[in-house]
């Protein structure tokens, strides 16, 4: 028994890297020359992402309203 559950956690443990997403964004990919940029502004809050479909996106093409530059 003991062996069963050191194989699964290792098993969980070497799973969980490949499961968890590289960046914040779905459509900012790390390849992206303001890639680190804008994950580090969403690590200090100050960009939260727009939710669609479960996933969470930048759309940094779109232009800014001065709410949204007055709220970053």
């Amino acid at each position: 028994m003991r062996k069963v559950l050191l194989v699964f956690g290792l098993a969980v443990l070497l799973l969980i890297p490949s499961l968890v997403r590289a960046g914040t964004f779905e459509d900012v990919k790390d390849n992206h020359w303001a890639y680190k940029s804008v994950e580090s502004l969403a690590e200090k809050g100050i960009v939260k992402g727009i939710p669609k479909n479960n996933k969470l996106y930048f759309e940094g093409s779109k232009y800014m309203t001065r709410y949204e530059f007055a709220v970053a």
